[in-house]
């Protein structure tokens, strides 16, 4: 009878390695794609932030000029 057990055992810690691999695989590719979307992000809002900085600037420097020289550059 532990001969008829001993396959039953194996093939079944077989079953439990593999399904632990795919869990393991699953849980790495969210991981990866939590990174990707968190990296996406912080592109998306540097570029925002620089597009600002562009804006203020320009705003800024305008401002420092007077109206009749804002005439000519028109």
């Amino acid at each position: 009878m532990s001969n008829i057990q001993q396959p039953l055992s194996a093939g079944q810690t077989q079953g439990q390695t593999q399904a632990k691999t795919e869990q393991v695989t699953q849980s790495a590719k969210d991981t990866a794609n939590a990174a990707r979307d968190s990296a996406a992000n912080a592109t998306q809002s540097a570029q925002e932030s620089d597009q600002q900085e562009q804006e203020q600037t320009a705003s800024f420097l305008l401002q420092q000029i007077p109206a009749s020289r804002v005439m000519h550059l028109l």
